[in-house]
């Protein structure tokens, strides 16, 4: 009877403590704004370089002959394709826990004439290990705009969209049992998406649209230098999927954790039901001989 209400008391404690952290997890949530939906304009920008020929001379060490090579110069594009967010007001703050809150943004990016969108900065954990997305979104800018840099690795002919999400709260390590990678996990609000821009990659046309069809609309130019945030692996990098909703996984966690410690006091009181008659046969047949 003591092992059976040790059982249930500690069942009870860890249940209290799985739904201590999911409330504060809601708490942290509430507590953050929700940010507003982002402006953005994209462009297509070029820092075109030459590098020159180069000569290399090499000597046998057997017969001392000389060999001269003389590799061509060659002029790289060096295109890329450039968000240009105007920031919004929010200032970095640490909350009463010590997290520090700041704004984040996530871009997701596709082909303009196909439908499922990749994400390059996923707050989905699985989504961003699979697809090799970005472990966190790029951060707020102290500038009036942020600009992300990305791949311009399209087609010439090719027509890209893209749309951008903010994010405002802040991001916190964890490590998984047995060993594994560290995660990053998101706590915070997240905006709506905001309305498609395509670009077009032969002459830089941009269109805006929030309908299947889209308007041309000027690109904007920020009336500051802005910091600039570089993504090395392109905008095909990742695909997009809901977020967890890590609460309904607490919530699951919490329960697989009750059934597990019921179904261990209920074989430990059946075990020792089985010893006791097990007991009870062995003085029965004693007192017989």
């Amino acid at each position: 009877m003591r092992v059976r209400l040790n059982a249930f008391l500690i069942s009870i404690m860890i249940t209290v403590l799985i739904f201590t952290s999911i409330a504060g997890i809601g708490t942290a949530q509430s507590s953050i704004p929700k940010p507003s939906v982002p402006e953005f304009t994209v462009k297509l920008v070029s820092y075109p370089y030459d590098v020159p020929p180069t000569t290399t001379t090499t000597v046998d060490p057997y017969t001392g002959k000389e060999t001269v090579t003389t590799q061509p110069g060659y002029h790289v594009e060096n295109k890329s394709i450039e968000l240009i967010i105007k920031n919004q007001p929010v200032t970095p703050h640490t909350d009463a826990e010590g997290h520090m809150i700041n704004l984040y943004y996530n871009v997701r990016v596709k082909g303009h004439f196909e439908d499922p969108w990749r994400e390059l900065y996923s707050i989905d954990e699985l989504m961003r290990e699979e697809r090799g997305a970005h472990k966190q979104g790029p951060v707020q800018s102290s500038f009036e705009y942020t600009v992300i840099s990305c791949s311009a690795d399209y087609p010439d002919d090719g027509e890209v969209d893209f749309q951008v999400q903010a994010l405002a709260g802040y991001y916190t390590e964890w490590w998984p049992a047995l060993g594994g990678p560290v995660k990053w996990y998101f706590t915070g609000q997240t905006s709506d998406w905001s309305n498609t821009q395509t670009i077009r990659m032969s002459d830089g046309t941009v269109s805006v649209s929030t309908s299947p069809n889209p308007t041309e609309s000027p690109t904007a130019t920020p009336s500051q230098e802005p910091a600039v945030i570089k993504d090395q692996t392109g905008a095909q990098s990742a695909v997009t999927q809901s977020g967890i909703d890590w609460t309904e996984i607490s919530l699951f966690a919490a329960l697989g954790v009750i059934v597990a410690l019921l179904a261990v006091i209920a074989l430990v009181h059946r075990n020792r039901k089985r010893g006791s008659r097990s007991d009870l046969l062995s003085a029965k047949y004693t007192n017989r001989r």
